[in-house]
């Protein structure tokens, strides 16, 4: 299949009494040409080769109300924030195919994101609040600390991620209901290349823990480090009936000022599987740049292969960018 997708976007921001205003409106317009009809498969309920077109309105208005307190040692600031969008429903959920946007984590890195999922076969449709806070502070030795936290209002029409689609995006993310579960992170920067960090999801009835992390990553000139251990209650509509406890990993060596080799690696600690393993290079300077990666998926509870593939990616700073893949797995090989 192939997709296109155009998004434009309207904002401007003011100061009233102390608090800072933004409005936007932005349109985004997705088109995609599917081959399906030729799969042979026994059950395709995307057998089509029609073109499918979607769009999608929104209209924004977010006030953030900052709080500044500056001493000898350290400068603080706490911010609350509502924002409230305003949108038609989600069109043609299940007729496009989701191949990128299968992954659906609700944590506080998007709790303030037009759109949630985590690419463009999906999007975020229906009116919607996300309301929480900011807490920062800074030292004087360059040592931070960050805090976010909140929760998402269902507010009018379709609620996307309680829509299902061929992969239950959004199903079990805590945004299916009309009240979502809390989020909360904190973060810990020593100042030195080094930072901790917590993260986790909250039942918005008992508060239980739906999902967590613990992470820790190491930044300097030449290497970047990072690992986490992950934590994911049981999600029983997608078929997990038991906790899942993982560690990932990855890493980054520069070996010149624009190369740079990667990988990364994800363990399942209750089934004893590295699960999820993968390589790359990649070139960056001011204009262009270029990765290729391999990547290799298991099955968590045998170990067999389940996706190998390659990725190229080149992206032009002032254009755009582009990226082709290669599917190496033949299950047949694999039987």
């Amino acid at each position: 299949y192939t997709r296109a997708s155009s998004e434009a976007e309207w904002k401007a921001s003011s100061i009233f009494n102390g608090a800072l205003l933004t409005t936007s409106l932005s349109v985004r317009g997705d088109a995609i040409g599917p081959s399906t009809y030729k799969l042979d498969t026994e059950y395709n309920p995307l057998n089509s080769d029609e073109s499918i077109y979607r769009a999608m309105p929104a209209a924004m208005f977010e006030i953030r109300y900052p709080l500044i307190s500056n001493h000898d040692m350290a400068s603080h600031i706490f911010e609350p924030i509502a924002q409230v969008i305003v949108r038609p429903d989600e069109t043609n959920i299940g007729e496009f195919q989701n191949e990128d946007a299968q992954s659906m984590v609700f944590e506080t890195n998007n709790l303030f994101e037009r759109s949630k999922f985590s690419g463009f076969d999906r999007v975020e449709g229906g009116s919607r609040a996300n309301v929480g806070f900011r807490y920062s502070t800074s030292f004087r030795n360059n040592m931070s600390v960050d805090i976010v936290a909140g929760q998402s209002y269902h507010l009018q029409g379709k609620n996307s991620y309680a829509e299902r689609d061929l992969v239950n995006a959004g199903i079990e993310s805590g945004l299916e209901t009309d009240r979502s579960d809390y989020v909360a992170s904190i973060e810990f920067d020593t100042g030195s290349g080094l930072a901790i960090g917590l993260d986790g999801r909250f039942d918005e009835q008992d508060l239980g823990l739906r999902s967590g992390v613990v992470g820790a990553r190491y930044i300097d000139t030449s290497i970047s480090l990072s690992g986490s251990y992950i934590f994911i209650d049981e999600q029983p509509r997608y078929a997990l009936s038991e906790d899942r406890h993982e560690i990932r990993g990855s890493a980054s060596l520069r070996l010149t000022d624009r190369w740079r080799l990667f990988g990364n690696a994800s363990y399942d600690i209750q089934n004893d599987n590295t699960f999820a393993r993968g390589v790359g290079i990649a070139y960056d300077d001011s204009c262009t740049s270029l990765s290729i990666a391999y990547q290799q998926a298991e099955s968590r509870y045998t170990g067999e292969a389940s996706d190998q593939r390659i990725t190229f990616r080149l992206g032009l700073r002032t254009i755009g960018e582009t990226q082709f893949e290669g599917d190496l797995y033949d299950p047949e090989q694999n039987n």
